[in-house]
């Protein structure tokens, strides 16, 4: 019995060993998790606020962490999407612009030509008399 007890001690005392090197690993891991992402975010969005990057890297747990990340990365996403669609439009404006451009010239071309064709016309009605 004695050594029933003494065995459930070793085994007790092994379990809780085992249960503070498992937080301690998962502590380190946690912090190593943290340290990438804030240098992923700075590298990816170069634009960052260090204010987000805080508030992602002051999660207490992978979850809050994650769920502090992706908020972020979509504002992001949202805020070049919009930068996108008005770029997109403003290159809409100037390929219209440069199309209206492209007719005037071609009319003025046409205009030049046609005068030209009349005056070698007039040219060598003038020296055939």
């Amino acid at each position: 019995m004695k050594q029933n007890q003494n065995l459930q001690i070793d085994l007790d005392k092994q379990i809780q060993n085992y249960q503070q090197l498992a937080e301690t690993r998962n502590k380190a891991v946690f912090k190593q998790i943290q340290n990438i992402n804030e240098k992923k975010l700075t590298e990816i969005l170069p634009e960052i606020q260090k204010e987000e990057i805080q508030q992602v890297i002051q999660a207490n747990n992978y979850n809050e962490l994650a769920n502090q990340r992706n908020k972020v990365i979509a504002k992001y996403i949202n805020q070049n999407a919009s930068e996108l669609t008005n770029t997109q439009k403003e290159n809409i404006k100037i390929t219209e612009k440069q199309k209206q451009e492209r007719i005037v010239l071609i009319s003025l071309l046409v205009v030049s030509l046609v005068s030209i064709g009349w005056l070698l016309g007039k040219i060598k009605k003038n020296k055939k008399t």
